[in-house]
């Protein structure tokens, strides 16, 4: 008995009709008017905007830490009270 069902494999293409959900999900509304899809895009610029400074935050915060890992940390031993301050 055939099976009208296609074998994929791992080197097979996904079948052309297949629609990803989240394209769905994100496209914009059939009528849309211009002056909404100007919103529309400035709010998607400003998110991208966003989304790449705090990529660049965390992407320097990782330098630091990377930095104070490699730091020399000295312990200094003395007589206490003599007047040496070691901050």
């Amino acid at each position: 008995m055939a099976s009208n069902i296609p074998i994929i494999g791992l080197n097979t293409p996904p079948p052309l009709n297949d629609v990803d959900p989240l394209d769905l999900a994100l496209a914009p509304p059939d009528d849309e008017t211009p002056e909404q899809r100007d919103a529309r895009e400035k709010l998607e610029r400003e998110a991208i905007q966003r989304s790449r400074r705090i990529d660049a935050e965390l992407k320097a915060a990782k330098a630091m830490m990377k930095r104070y890992k490699s730091a020399i940390k000295i312990l200094v031993l003395g007589q206490s009270l003599s007047g040496e301050y070691c901050f």
